[in-house]
């Protein structure tokens, strides 16, 4: 099996890289994505609290009286790894491109390696909300010239175009 990540599903490249890194797999190829949430992401004021610790004259219960949670939530890497969260850019593309690249730079990895990252991004390119009318109808007509092709031959996708 090849160590290079390229093009596969996200949650098997996560694992790749943090074996990789070593700093949150065990001897056994088990990764502790507990400690990688806590040790690894960068954190942000809790939104719960507001960054007192406190709710209600009790402790937090979202940041438990740290002031601060990291930018992922455990639960929500622990459903984005069991594939319980999908990132297939149906609820929030942007917020999955984000999650994506938060935990491919805190190995140190690059995100184009997931194969979800490449297809959400794909997607963006031809959003005329996020990348405007004509840049998305321009990606569109590059992307019908790339699929053309002569009678009995064959598509071939290392020659699609790159998109604006």
């Amino acid at each position: 099996m090849s160590t290079n990540p390229s093009g596969m599903p996200f949650q098997r490249a996560a694992n790749i890289w943090a074996v990789m890194d070593g700093r949150y797999a065990h001897g056994t190829g088990n990764v502790n994505w507990t400690r990688f949430v806590k040790e690894a992401l960068p954190r942000v004021q809790c939104p719960i609290c507001g960054g007192t610790g406190k709710k209600d004259g009790d402790t937090c219960p979202r940041c438990q009286g740290d002031r601060d949670v990291p930018v992922i939530h455990y639960e929500t890497m622990r459903k984005i790894l069991s594939g319980e969260r999908k990132l297939d850019g149906k609820g929030d593309r942007e917020k999955d491109i984000r999650d994506i690249e938060i935990v491919a730079e805190a190995f140190g990895a690059d995100p184009t390696t997931a194969k979800e990252y490449n297809v959400l991004i794909a997607q963006r390119a031809f959003d005329a909300s996020v990348v405007g009318e004509a840049t998305a109808d321009e990606n569109l007509a590059l992307w019908i010239d790339a699929g053309r092709r002569k009678k009995g031959g064959r598509r071939r996708p290392e020659l699609a175009p790159a998109f604006a």
